[in-house]
């Protein structure tokens, strides 16, 4: 499918080519307590695609080099056409690699998410700046690029659609509004499935971190009344920005501009996915200074109550994946499958589960467990005879590599049987956390990815 505009292409590329120039902002104090953020020149934003590694490196983890033909009659594949020299951005104009023309968007998404890979990216470099810079071109379209996992402690980034009906210019496209596949109504209460694990207790740490990283920023007369002035601090702030982006009073605010005691306990009976939200819009108005230490503070907070959220640099709070295994070497074996079912059963896995609504991680099991059953069969249709076969190939005739192979298989098979994943009799077992989703679906992918280096060309069934 493409969603991506031939303009908002040519931006891509052009900002990847030269970057691109932002004010430089400083904070100047003008009056006791009042600071202004002014701008004081310009920067340019600018980072290399290929990061901390050589373009050869970052192109094989993106493509089959080896297998791929080569333009040139003098190499015997691209990776050796390649390792002898191109010219600079040679790639967008190469029609293999389909990142500036071809009817689909994702060579040009795989492309962005693996220059912000944590083996990529250099940390001393903008490259956050440079990700919100390019969201901002694709949340237009209907994308974004978030973080969907972990890898030693820094954030590994995929893509996903959005609704861009939800970012609205001058707004914040608050945490509620990305996660609302998450949240229904029912009877006119709102349900939360997301962030029900998180107490009143916790509540309270979240809310006591807001009051102590909000100052008085903004001072402007009471309308009607021009000999009084208010002046308003960043939570109030946040709580205007909260009632004007859903468009209803979820807090009722009075003409003072401070956000006061009255309002914590409020806060402490808000729905919590509008919580995280206060939380997202005032670290929006926070000076840069106070930005990091108020992240840290909240994710505190979360590490300490063991939820899995993170405030990141981007203002975002981003559910995280812990049990992700899904990546790009996983996803160049599949290319290689020459069996064309199982091949489009774990493609159409793997673009479910980047989703992140209930129904695409359910039809994300039921596809990858698929994947599963015609594994069984990639010998023979009898998968008594050809399941062994396939575990032999694994194992390399190590016994107890073996015997692991085999119970893997068969637990596998037994999720599939009693829970409701391919059967939904009354007797099934029901999956209904996103967390037992993505363990469950990447527990079988974990095999699916291993098994499928040890198929055998050629083989088309």
């Amino acid at each position: 499918m493409r969603k991506i505009t031939e303009v908002t292409r040519i931006d891509i590329i052009e900002y990847i080519k030269n970057g691109f120039v932002v004010p430089i902002m400083v904070d100047r104090l003008v009056a006791d307590w009042i600071w202004v953020n002014e701008q004081d020149g310009e920067r340019l934003v600018k980072i290399n695609f290929n990061g901390k590694i050589s373009p050869v490196e970052f192109f094989n983890r993106l493509y089959h080099l080896e297998k791929m033909p080569s333009n040139d009659k003098s190499f015997p594949n691209a990776l050796e056409e390649i390792k002898h020299g191109k010219p600079e951005f040679w790639f967008f104009e190469d029609e293999r690699f389909k990142l500036k023309e071809g009817f689909e968007d994702e060579p040009l998404l795989n492309f962005l998410c693996a220059m912000f890979h944590p083996v990529v990216r250099d940390e001393n470099s903008p490259w956050q700046e440079f990700l919100n810079k390019i969201n901002e071109l694709l949340n237009q379209d209907g994308y974004e690029i978030y973080s969907s996992g972990k890898m030693s402690g820094r954030n590994v980034y995929s893509y996903r659609e959005v609704d861009p009906n939800l970012i609205r210019i001058g707004m914040f496209k608050v945490f509620s509004a990305r996660y609302s596949d998450f949240i229904s109504k029912e009877s006119d209460k709102l349900i939360d499935h997301i962030c029900n694990g998180v107490t009143e207790e916790t509540k309270t740490k979240l809310i006591s971190t807001l009051i102590d990283f909000s100052e008085q920023v903004l001072s402007h007369p009471i309308p009607n009344n021009p000999n009084f002035d208010v002046v308003e601090d960043e939570t109030y702030i946040a709580l205007e920005k909260l009632n004007e982006i859903h468009q209803e009073s979820i807090i009722e605010l009075n003409e003072i501009g401070h956000f006061g005691d009255r309002y914590v306990n409020r806060l402490k009976t808000i729905f919590t996915p509008y919580l995280f939200d206060i939380i997202e819009l005032q670290y929006v108005e926070l000076s840069s200074q106070k930005k990091e230490q108020f992240a840290e503070k909240i994710n505190f907070v979360f590490a300490n109550a063991h939820l899995p959220f993170t405030l990141l640099e981007s203002g975002s709070i981003e559910l995280n994946r812990p049990y992700e295994v899904l990546d790009n070497s996983i996803i160049k074996n599949i290319e290689s499958i020459n069996e064309p079912v199982l091949r489009e059963l774990l493609n159409q896995a793997i673009a479910l589960h980047k989703k992140t609504d209930f129904e695409s991680r359910r039809l994300a099991m039921e596809k990858i467990w698929d994947a599963f059953e015609r594994l069984k069969t990639c010998y023979d249709k009898d998968k008594k005879t050809s399941a062994p076969i396939i575990i032999s190939d694994m194992s390399g005739a190590v016994k107890e590599f073996a015997e692991l192979f085999d119970k893997e298989f068969f637990a596998l098979t037994k999720i599939g049987n009693d829970f409701q994943i391919r059967h939904y009799e009354k007797d099934k077992t029901p999956i209904t956390d996103f967390r037992h989703f993505d363990y469950l679906f990447n527990r079988c992918l974990s095999l699916l990815g291993l098994a499928i280096q040890y198929l055998p060309s050629g083989k088309d069934n």
